[in-house]
């Protein structure tokens, strides 16, 4: 358990957001790491006003903490040594970090390793996305490989999400052979209907439920996902679609959210069309995806007091409970908690979570076709609500008003 509480430490030191971009201390500003998948390129752009320092100051406006590059993340196009240095030295200057590719680390000379590794902007090696149980053992051994090498700085992989009966047990083989100090994995919830509502695919919740509990189990963080680039059936995010992703998930206690795709993906991927993409274009310009994405980090980073480091006690939900899931009236509140009404019997997530000694309990608005819920919390004892920009008051014991996606936060002390 100690080893895993360093190494968690480690993690929040190591993605956690810079206090400005003049090269203080990574961990002086401790947040809810947010991380772009697919992110800012290296080289792979090659249009006339392309600027990587422009594109990562971009990065960080929007609110991200770390990037997993087009490029130097998943060795696409042979990148050099120096092309690898270069965009470290430029994600350091904009306070962000970077996930490299294990290629870096195991086939770089002895000095550019080690110049490599003492990069302060380095966060992780990124080693495989979405693997099949078949490709276990050789990850796992690469994983082993690179942390012979490089002992301070972790590996990451990336999982699916939980989509057939069998996955259970595949996630307990990956984490016996497979040594990462995170569970990741991503589930993309929001689908647009065929008469134009929102629906919300019933693996999302379960597969929060099968994590959050493997997460626990083995004493490790668990990191999830949030769709920001449209294609398929999937729709351009509103605030609503990413609320309700990111609220969702740090409810049930993730400690890192990722975007995917933070740039929109070329072309060349046979699935992907012109009317495919994200917060950033082909073009390297904002979309306005990037601006919604800005908004939902901001509230990100105000409500790291409540979600980082925090521990899920229990999740329950009102009106329709997901398989695996149970239902509000089958927990037991805490003490300081008399009563929760959801009018209408209305969809919602509860989460109770500890942190220190503060207590909060959380409801989330899981219906993104209606246009707001009403809540309410009877208390035994003070009970505090908390905002958007983290500011707290005292509540009434009134009905409050959630809109689709969004989070009612309530706090006290023990």
């Amino acid at each position: 358990m100690r080893q895993f509480i360093f190494t968690f430490f480690l993690l929040l030191l190591f993605f956690c957001e810079c206090a400005d971009r003049k090269g203080e201390n990574p961990g002086s500003n401790s947040q809810i790491p947010v991380i772009a998948y697919e992110g800012v390129p290296t080289q792979r752009w090659t249009f006339p006003d392309y600027s990587l320092q422009q594109s990562y100051k971009d990065l960080a406006d929007a609110g991200f903490t770390a990037n997993i590059a087009l490029d130097i993340s998943f060795h696409r196009g042979n990148p050099s040594p120096e092309q690898y240095f270069k965009t470290l030295d430029v994600a350091q200057s904009n306070g962000i970090k970077l996930f490299v590719s294990s290629e870096a680390i195991l086939n770089f000379s002895p000095e550019d390793r080690q110049r490599l590794i003492s990069h302060p902007a380095l966060a992780a090696y990124r080693i495989y996305d979405e693997p099949w149980v078949e490709k276990y053992d050789s990850i796992g051994e690469i994983v082993r490989r690179v942390q012979a090498i490089d002992t301070m700085h972790p590996c990451y992989v990336n999982q699916f999400g939980m989509w057939e009966a069998a996955y259970p047990g595949h996630l307990r083989q990956f984490i016996e052979k497979v040594p990462v100090p995170q569970l990741s994995y991503d589930v993309y919830p929001v689908v647009l209907k065929k008469d134009g509502s929102r629906g919300v695919q019933a693996g999302f919740y379960h597969s929060l439920e099968l994590f959050s509990r493997e997460a626990k189990r083995i004493g490790k963080p668990f990191w999830a996902f949030a769709l920001c680039f449209t294609h398929f059936d999937y729709p351009v995010p509103t605030l609503a679609d990413l609320r309700l992703q990111v609220y969702s998930n740090l409810a049930y206690g993730a400690q890192a959210i990722t975007y995917y795709s933070y740039w929109s993906l070329p072309l060349e991927f046979d699935w992907t069309k012109e009317e495919n993409y994200g917060p950033i274009g082909r073009d390297g310009k904002k979309t306005d995806i990037y601006y919604t994405v800005q908004a939902m980090n901001r509230e990100i980073k105000a409500l790291s007091r409540v979600f980082l480091n925090a521990n899920m006690i229990w999740t329950a939900y009102s009106g329709n409970v997901p398989d695996g899931c149970k239902a509000l009236k089958d927990v037991t509140l805490p003490a300081a908690i008399k009563s929760v009404e959801i009018a209408d019997n209305h969809d919602a997530l509860i989460s109770y979570m500890e942190k220190d000694d503060g207590r909060f309990l959380i409801i989330v608005n899981q219906n993104l076709n209606k246009p707001s819920m009403q809540a309410a919390l009877t208390g035994n004892a003070k009970i505090y609500r908390i905002f958007k920009d983290a500011s707290e008051l005292l509540d009434d014991g009134k009905m409050q008003t959630v809109e689709a996606g969004d989070a009612l936060i309530y706090y006290w002390n023990l």
